[in-house]
């Protein structure tokens, strides 16, 4: 069943491989049939591309379950990797399929690390995520998906704030200081009038 972990019975087929007792292609059998029913902690990280493109990039594909699992999130950096792998990786996705990975993501990583550097974590990936595809339409969707996903962890998270202020400081060390509002401000136009208006004010006081 889902979550359940396959590490002996995978155990035992690699050994009746390597006895020569059943064929090699008994293993990749066998992780496909895991996979349907999504078991967990599969050592198949490394294929993670390879396993999200034959499931056509769905968000809701075992590729996406691996990045949901709390061991692809430690160490974090490993997580990290694969995420954005994925992201990169992505054929013309909507907003909407950026946003479902990105909220997995962050599901995954909520339940490696401790509460009280979530919202550090959660606004690094989420505005990395926005800045790396860089359309007005990303952000609303990201902020909503990923916001869904911290109240159920704490609450008091504002990730709009923590998100505008990560943008803000990755671009500062990468653009002249004269053209950060031109690359920052057109972000905020798929945002409702008030998150859009506080967006704003968070911009306008930043450090």
């Amino acid at each position: 069943t889902e979550g359940v972990s396959s590490f002996s019975s995978l155990h035992v087929l690699h050994a009746l491989v390597g006895m020569g007792e059943i064929p090699s292609s008994a293993i990749s059998d066998a992780y496909q049939r895991l996979m349907t029913i999504r078991a967990s902690d599969l050592p198949l990280l490394d294929n993670i591309l390879q396993i999200a493109a034959n499931e056509e990039w769905q968000p809701n594909s075992y590729a996406a379950f691996l990045l949901a699992r709390p061991s692809t999130w430690n160490p974090v950096d490993q997580g990290l990797s694969a995420y954005m792998g994925v992201m990169r990786s992505l054929p013309q996705p909507t907003a909407t399929d950026i946003s479902s990975w990105c909220s997995t993501a962050v599901f995954g990583l909520s339940q490696a690390i401790v509460s009280a550097v979530l919202p550090i974590a959660a606004s690094t990936i989420a505005s990395w995520t926005v800045l790396h595809f860089h359309t007005p339409d990303v952000l609303p969707a990201v902020l909503d998906g990923c916001q869904n996903v911290l109240t159920r962890v704490n609450p008091n998270i504002d990730l709009l704030r923590d998100v505008i202020l990560r943008i803000v400081a990755t671009l500062q060390q990468i653009i002249p200081p004269e053209h950060l509002a031109g690359s920052v401000i057109p972000l905020f136009d798929g945002l409702d009038d008030e998150r859009r208006r506080q967006a704003l004010q968070i911009f306008l006081t930043s450090p």
